[in-house]
């Protein structure tokens, strides 16, 4: 787990996970794309059925 101090928005490319987003857990898959929030306690990790990657990121300092 780690966070980070700018807003983070994630794609992802191919495959599926779960994300941890604070104290929510979402299942995400192959196009979508989500916003973390700055200082949000973030985990990804597989749903065991695919791999989920790469997941790019993108870093918005405001």
């Amino acid at each position: 787990m780690h966070h980070h101090d700018f807003v983070e928005i994630a794609y992802v490319y191919e495959g599926e996970g779960l994300y941890q987003i604070g104290d929510q857990c979402i299942l995400v898959s192959k196009g979508d794309l989500f916003v973390i929030p700055p200082w949000c306690i973030t985990c990804v990790s597989t749903t065991g059925f695919d791999r989920i990657g790469p997941v790019i990121y993108y870093e918005l300092s405001v």
